[in-house]
């Protein structure tokens, strides 16, 4: 059964240069310029590649062009204060607010996560909180309540997206070989996730569902 899921398993992505990336970012200059759009470094965690990440970033942001940035927050202090000149607007994932409940979920803790949502506030950032909607995990009123009294501490915080649980995550462990741990779960509940975005209201200018 093993060797069948390790033949099964399949290597995703490629290796580049910032100045590969920035020939394909200028050609879509003019799409760009009319939207009004900009990039979005997403991933995975780009930040788990803080030299790549922080030098494109700096690169647009000296042709003129607008930068995001999506993280979890789970990076070296530094390397988040590294990305403050270069970053326009952080998308910024907020899942459990109990630190034992975070490590159990995420396999790690989440003072760091909150010490550079502090960062960011302080530094006067525009931040899009966007939290995981997961059912009797991230959804439970003591955490919701908890999220809620961070976000209210957090300046900048220009938008709350609410990220409905979907299985379409189960294909990406499939081609690494792996169990999807959540395989018996079904997608969140629409009517659940419209109650708990009334919950946030006041919080933010804006309450979305589903990004």
């Amino acid at each position: 059964m093993g060797d069948k899921s390790f033949s099964q398993t399949q290597t995703v992505g490629y290796e580049t240069t910032v100045e590969d990336v920035m020939r394909g970012i200028r050609a879509d200059l003019p799409f760009l310029e009319e939207s009004g759009g900009g990039v979005t470094l997403t991933g995975g965690e780009p930040l788990a590649q803080p030299e790549f990440a922080i030098e494109l970033l700096r690169t647009c942001t000296i042709e003129g062009i607008h930068t995001a940035l999506d993280t979890c927050g789970y990076a070296p202090n530094e390397v988040v204060e590294q990305s403050l000149p270069f970053t326009g607007i952080y998308l910024f994932d907020l899942k459990i607010a109990d630190d034992k409940k975070h490590k159990q979920y995420t396999g790690m803790g989440n003072g760091l996560i909150f010490e550079n949502l502090s960062l960011l506030s302080d530094a006067g950032k525009q931040i899009i909180i966007r939290i995981p909607l997961v059912e009797g995990i991230t959804d439970t009123s003591c955490n919701i309540d908890s999220l809620k009294g961070i976000i209210g501490r957090t300046k900048g915080v220009s938008r709350i997206d609410l990220l409905p649980y979907h299985s379409l995550a189960k294909h990406k462990f499939s081609k690494q070989g792996k169990e999807y741990p959540l395989s018996e779960m079904e997608n969140y509940p629409k009517y659940k996730a419209k109650a708990i975005a009334l919950l946030f209201k006041g919080l933010a200018p804006v309450i979305s569902i589903g990004g």
